[in-house]
């Protein structure tokens, strides 16, 4: 198995870093992996395990063990296809019985995960890793109490770009861009002419709570972004 490699810094969100800051972790006896403690990721994750495709990696194999009693035992399994694919794992547990988890996929090159409970479910997203930081920085902000409307729950995001590879765009948010922005989230559009949407979220805050947003592309082309709220929810086109 390939190993899912962890970068420790502080762009990272603090859904992320938690896992990452876990004290005293098992070792994982079976190869190379990802481990971390379900305790230390705030929200609740009982019932299943989800999983979704945000890297260039296509057509790997997922597996998940959970700890008990000294053994790490086979928990879930999944496979995930190209950018932007999601899939449910097969669960022979609940996720509930275990605090410490391992995650390793069969992925040809190194994967960095994105770890957050949302809805009773435990996320893990697979990426290529987060943008630079000063790509970060040097990032457009967006006002989002200067666009009318409001924004309570999912950001969604369509495309009129001329593009036909896939794509995936990290948001970032802040309260006060003076002190740092924090991942939000993270879409994909397949091509220039997708849609997608999310109710994800790498931050414990309230996402209505953000004021101000960045909106950095995995790739090197050029986007301009038009955000409109409609529904309660935050639109993003991209051209």
């Amino acid at each position: 198995m390939k190993r899912l490699f962890l970068v420790i810094a502080a762009l990272f969100s603090t859904v992320f870093t938690a896992a990452v800051q876990a004290q005293e972790l098992p070792e994982f006896t079976k190869g190379e992996a990802f481990v971390f403690d379900l305790q230390a990721i705030p929200g609740k994750a009982n019932d299943g395990i989800k999983v979704k495709n945000i890297s260039s990696s296509t057509y790997f194999g997922i597996t998940v063990y959970g700890y008990q009693n000294g053994i790490w035992k086979n928990t879930a399994t999944g496979f995930l296809k190209k950018q932007g694919d999601t899939d449910t794992l097969m669960c022979d547990y609940k996720i509930k019985k275990f605090r410490y988890y391992a995650v390793t996929t069969n992925s040809q090159q190194p994967l960095v995960p994105l770890i957050s409970k949302i809805n009773n479910d435990l996320y893990i997203t697979f990426s290529d890793g987060l943008p630079e930081p000063d790509k970060i920085d040097n990032a457009a902000v967006y006002d989002l109490k200067g666009i009318s409307g409001r924004f309570e729950d999912n950001m969604k995001i369509s495309s009129s770009a001329d593009f036909d590879s896939p794509c995936t765009f990290f948001i970032y948010g802040s309260y006060y861009p003076e002190n740092g922005f924090t991942l939000l989230s993270a879409l994909t559009l397949k091509n220039g002419e997708d849609t997608d949407s999310t109710d994800v979220y790498y931050t414990t805050e309230k996402i209505r709570g953000y004021r101000y947003i960045k909106i950095i592309p995995a790739s090197d082309r050029d986007f301009t972004f038009t955000l409109y709220k409609k529904h309660n929810d935050l639109y993003i086109e991209v051209k």
